[in-house]
């Protein structure tokens, strides 16, 4: 009934009240049918949401091809969750897009993310804890989750100045001699107990892939950091190789677009393979 009032399916005197409304002598009641209908059929949908979403939250937590990729929180404060995040799931809704209708690691996030409880943390929280940033669709691996309006902006701004470093493992498939390839795309920087580290970039021009400053890339330059940590012999592509991998910028799909313009793209990859 409070979810009637509230929708406008029930008019007192000829206005709009919301369910605290208390009933006087008198009173007119007006039920529109229409609105009422629709408000019951919202209900239903309601429900039908929430009991698909609880569905979705349970088959990814009991997930039993691997309890280490299961949907779990890793790490929990006021301000913040580290969550990690199964392949095969978005990280947040896409608005306005086809991809709205399905659900995300953010949808899922009040089901098993606390909320604040210290008074500071209380009074900046947000109606719902919020991804911090995104992990691409196929790839599993850590996301920050951001409770309050402070952790949000504050994790943001870390984001867009550069300062969170991020390493992704990944094996790659093919020829990977790095020394035979141009300078333009790929030159090392330097060496550390793991062997030497390169630096691949490339530009969004259509022209050139032109080496720009990698202290503050501009917008159509994309740099990332690739470190080969193993490789054998295949029969199938040739070779294969361990990689650690750390993007500096922040392109969609940039590592594994850098790993295939390397000639050896991630294993698995079905865009870039």
């Amino acid at each position: 009934v409070q979810r009637f009032c509230n929708d406008g399916a029930v008019k007192i005197n000829g206005q709009c009240r919301y369910h605290n409304y208390h009933l006087r002598p008198h009173d007119q009641i007006e039920i529109n049918l229409t609105s009422f209908h629709q408000s019951t059929m919202n209900l239903v949908s309601s429900h039908r949401y929430v009991d698909r979403l609880l569905s979705f939250h349970t088959s990814l937590v009991r997930n039993e091809l691997s309890n280490s990729h299961r949907l779990r929180v890793l790490y929990e404060d006021d301000d913040i969750a580290v969550v990690f995040k199964p392949a095969g799931i978005h990280s947040s809704p896409y608005e306005h897009t086809i991809k709205r209708q399905l659900f995300t690691l953010e949808d899922l996030l009040p089901l098993f993310v606390q909320p604040p409880t210290s008074l500071a943390s209380m009074r900046e929280a947000l109606l719902f804890p919020k991804v911090a940033h995104r992990l691409d669709y196929r790839v599993p691996g850590c996301i920050i989750a951001a409770k309050t309006n402070l952790a949000l902006v504050s994790i943001n701004n870390q984001f867009s100045h550069h300062t969170v470093s991020k390493e992704y493992r990944a094996i790659l498939a093919g020829s990977l001699d790095l020394q035979q390839l141009p300078n333009e795309l790929v030159k090392p920087i330097g060496c550390n107990s793991r062997g030497p580290v390169w630096l691949i970039s490339t530009s969004t021009s259509n022209d050139s892939r032109s080496v720009r400053s990698t202290d503050i890339p501009d917008s159509s330059t994309s740099l990332s950091m690739l470190q080969v940590l193993e490789s054998s012999a295949c029969n199938v592509y040739g070779s294969l190789h361990r990689v650690s991998l750390s993007p500096i910028t922040g392109r969609r799909h940039q590592l594994r677009e850098h790993c295939a313009l390397l000639g050896a793209p991630i294993l698995g990859d079905d865009l870039y393979h």
